[in-house]
């Protein structure tokens, strides 16, 4: 069984509470960390960050929702 957390993100990410999961139709997954750091980050299912988000402005995300995805979505 595939996860994420502390172990396999870079030193410098604080997962708190991920708060949105979403698998990708490319496998790779976007997670919503609530009051951590960043706030939002895709991840390969080899644990590499693809893109981040850490904007002070955001102090506690409640989840996600990506809708623009090239793919068929997976059920």
């Amino acid at each position: 069984m595939w996860s994420v957390g502390h172990e396999q993100l870079p030193a410098e990410f604080e997962p708190h509470y991920f708060a949105g999961i979403q698998r990708l139709p490319n496998g790779n997954t976007v997670v919503a960390n609530y009051a951590g750091k960043p706030q939002f980050f895709e991840v390969t299912p080899k644990h590499k960050v693809v893109w981040q988000v850490d904007d002070p402005k955001l102090s506690a995300v409640a989840g996600h929702l990506i809708l623009d995805v090239e793919g068929e979505p997976l059920r």
